[in-house]
């Protein structure tokens, strides 16, 4: 994403003097050096340099606002991009970095206008509709995400992570089958995308095609063995199959892996409950309320956690 200039300033409103100009772009490629040595420090003193001699030097601003990037200074960043943009309006790469910016500072309608314009200037940069899909995901406008991640895996078939994230919103969306055909796309091009097996398994889980998720899921784990979600929803399905041992060896793992997730507990519980072991399944209830009780969310769980735990313990003492 670094511009290299070789001989002329591209975007110069106004001409410069030969030593000027010479002066100047030394400035900028001693920055692009520094950058690639990675000393970002003397980067940005090159940078600001050249900016000083030519104050609308678009590549200068641009290169220092990925120098920034790289330090995590947002701001300015997306500052410098600002000035990349305010000199030369059709600087597309300036444009994606700054939607790149709002986006991770959750000013989604803001990527998306940097963004938008980045796909009127270059129609046929996927990357730019990539871009401009997740921040209209940040909105919640999946009809208009959906149809900007298709454009994206139309321009560019090879982009696993646009398929990944075509899948997510054709997921949140509720058109199962689409997102299953994405993720099976992305991973297709990305055989070790945890991310993808395991949101290929809820929507598996979701569809009731209970042996697809338990192994999408199970991948999942290979590639990612202490992902405690993915354990928790693999005994789930074992569950819902009735395979209770596994099942229990599951959410065991999940446990292990967190054990302050109720809900876990909770399904650790039930399956403890059909299986038939009332000392394991009430130890497990009463953990689950326990953690409960400190989660707001969750504290609607509690009355049908102390009724699971009288029903046993009703059940016990009639057998005895």
């Amino acid at each position: 994403m670094r511009y290299v200039l070789a001989v002329i300033l591209i975007g110069v409103s106004v001409p410069l003097i030969s030593c000027s100009r010479d002066e100047a772009i030394a400035h900028y490629q001693q920055g692009n050096a520094y950058q690639e040595q990675g000393k970002l420090n003397e980067a940005i003193i090159a940078y600001m340099r050249a900016i000083d001699i030519h104050p609308n030097f678009a590549e200068a601003h641009y290169n220092l606002g990925l120098v920034y990037y790289r330090q995590g200074k947002l701001d300015l960043a997306a500052g410098a991009y600002k000035e990349a943009v305010r000199v030369n309006a059709a600087f597309t790469e300036a444009r994606k970095s700054l939607g790149l910016i709002y986006r991770i500072q959750d000013r989604h309608k803001d990527a998306a206008a940097e963004l938008k314009e980045a796909t009127r200037l270059a129609p046929s940069d996927a990357q730019a509709h990539r871009g401009l899909a997740s921040a209209y995901m940040g909105q919640g406008q999946l009809d208009q995400a959906i149809a900007a991640f298709e454009e994206a895996v139309r321009l560019d078939p090879n982009d696993a992570r646009a398929y990944y994230e075509l899948g997510n919103a054709y997921q949140e969306k509720g058109k199962l089958d689409e997102s299953v055909t994405a993720f099976q796309q992305a991973l297709r091009l990305n055989p070790d995308n945890a991310f993808a097996h395991y949101n290929l398994g809820l929507t598996r889980y979701n569809q009731g095609q209970l042996d697809q998720a338990v192994a999408a899921f199970t991948a999942t784990i290979r590639i990612d063995p202490n992902n405690a979600r993915a354990h928790y929803n693999l005994g789930r399905a074992y569950k819902t199959q009735g395979k209770l041992d596994q099942a229990i060896a599951a959410l065991r793992e999940s446990v292990r892996i967190n054990p302050n997730e109720a809900q876990v507990h909770y399904h650790l519980g039930a399956a403890y409950t059909d299986q038939g072991n009332a000392e394991q399944a009430v130890t497990r209830y009463k953990q689950a309320i326990s953690l409960a009780r400190t989660d707001p969310a969750l504290q609607n769980l509690i009355p049908e956690l102390e009724r699971l735990i009288q029903g046993i313990e009703m059940g016990s003492e009639l057998s005895d």
